[in-house]
């Protein structure tokens, strides 16, 4: 079992994204408040990318994935970018 934490002010986008990844694995346990008591495996962060930094420094060996706008260029060693729209097949062999 995984632990995600998926940071999104989209509701509707971060509703559809939780039900996707149910689907494709009923194991993961998908988080969205950070202030749960829980280890994380995986942060998905939802077109933030100044959040990044403080995410990269309280998770330092957690895998980071940020869903960045079509247009953000910046690559990082620290995190994986995927630009939106996201291919769902793509998206969800990245997180297994």
């Amino acid at each position: 079992m995984s632990n995600i934490l998926l940071i999104s002010d989209n509701q509707d986008f971060s509703a559809d994204l939780i039900e996707q990844i149910k689907l494709f694995d009923a194991g993961f346990d998908i988080f969205t408040d950070s202030e749960e008591n829980v280890a994380f495996d995986m942060v998905i962060v939802d077109e933030k990318p100044r959040l990044i930094r403080t995410l990269v420094a309280k998770y330092p060996k957690t895998p980071l994935i940020l869903l960045a706008p079509s247009d953000y260029s910046v690559n990082s060693r620290k995190y994986k970018t995927i630009k939106k729209p996201i291919n769902l097949n793509d998206f969800l062999l990245c997180i297994s």
